[in-house]
């Protein structure tokens, strides 16, 4: 990811949740993260979105229809 950071434009990053979380906790730290999210991991489809290592959103669902979003 440091690598891509170095790089122009937005990158996109496909990942299973628990690399999602990892990293979550190495950037912000366990306790900015919903217990939700520590317990349960990342939702399916969920989009988590960085600006190089600052995190802007965690696990938005707004682009699923409300009925496949899952609770957090």
């Amino acid at each position: 990811m440091t690598d891509l950071a170095a790089e122009r434009g937005p990158v996109a990053i496909v990942t299973h949740g628990g690399v999602t979380v990892d990293l979550l906790r190495t950037l912000v730290g366990d306790e900015v993260l919903p217990d939700s999210l520590l317990h349960d991991g990342v939702p399916s489809c969920a989009i988590t979105t960085l600006d190089g290592t600052a995190v802007v959103d965690i696990a938005s669902q707004a682009h699923l229809v409300p009925e496949a979003r899952t609770v957090l």
